[in-house]
């Protein structure tokens, strides 16, 4: 059962190879996770959310688990610590005096150096290796501290892989929780925007009669149909917004006044900047409430 657990969690790891940082070290892991450590350097917050999404939140288990060192001692206290033998799945620390980073094995036997999974570095030698940005796949032969067990860490707590793994989605509802702006995210939230202004279409894109139903619902000062100021391309969010009615004007952008009302209704820091964070508190929302956006409610 724990192998299964394991190669999900690295199956899962390597669909987000690629994935980059909305803002500075602001994520979806962290949206999801622990909200209020964005800005955080987010290396183990990569490894505890792939293994959650395969079926075993560690975190629990961990006294600090965001925290390199604490999840070494860990392995070592419960016997899961080995400085060389290490399967597909297996956590790899690195680091010279503490651990200061952290991945994902995925066992390559033809290479000379270690390859691993890793949240928070960068694509290559250049750049800083621990607090890069980005999920990218690395071969390392040195700054190796050694590796988590993760059959034995599973066998000690007795964890068992759910019947149908999780791969990379969490739903609370019919609405997957996954942070990303998709059509499905839009075709909802117009679903219930049409009991504002009936002639919307559901076609799961955020145009700007989307925009400005919106406005409307949220007594947004500005009801253009348009989103403005904004610190992330329509693209960088989802499938499920029409850049032509999306500001892009860069980062540290000054934000949208709409956003910032969207944002105080879904329950997250209002600064006008829509990030995967605002999407996650939406899609929660509109799974918890079904009359959220809805006229009168």
């Amino acid at each position: 059962m724990s192998a299964t657990i394991q190669s999900t969690a690295l199956a899962i790891a390597r669909k987000e190879v690629g994935y980059t940082e909305q803002r500075v070290n602001r994520t979806k892991y962290w949206a999801e996770l622990y909200p209020a450590f964005q800005g955080q350097a987010w290396c183990a917050a990569f490894v505890m959310w792939c293994y959650k999404h395969a079926g075993f939140d560690m975190r629990g288990h961990i006294p600090s688990p965001y925290y390199c060192p604490s999840i070494e001692q860990w392995a070592k206290k419960i016997g899961a610590w080995s400085t060389s033998t290490h399967n597909d799945g297996d956590l790899v620390l690195y680091g010279t005096g503490l651990a200061v980073h952290i991945g994902i094995v995925w066992r390559d036997e033809k290479a000379t150096g270690k390859r691993a999974v890793e949240g928070n570095t960068s694509s290559g030698s250049s750049g800083s290796q621990a607090n890069g940005g980005g999920v990218y796949v690395r071969y390392r032969s040195s700054w190796i501290r050694g590796y988590v067990r993760m059959d034995k860490v599973l066998d000690h707590y007795g964890a068992k892989a759910p019947a149908k793994p999780n791969a990379g989605k969490v739903t609370s509802g019919a609405l997957a929780e996954d942070s990303r702006w998709g059509t499905d995210t839009s075709r909802e939230l117009q679903e219930r925007l049409k009991t504002i202004e009936p002639d919307l279409a559901v076609d799961g894109r955020m145009g700007a009669k989307s925009w400005t139903a919106l406005e409307e619902y949220l007594d947004a000062p500005y009801k253009d149909g348009k989103i403005s100021r904004q610190s992330y391309k329509a693209t960088e969010l989802g499938n499920g917004i029409v850049p032509k009615w999306w500001e892009y004007t860069g980062r540290h952008s000054k934000g949208s006044q709409a956003i910032t009302a969207l944002q105080k209704k879904v329950g997250v820091t209002a600064d006008g900047v829509a990030y995967e964070g605002t999407t996650l508190a939406l899609q929660r929302l509109l799974n918890k409430d079904k009359t959220a956006f809805t006229k009168g409610h």
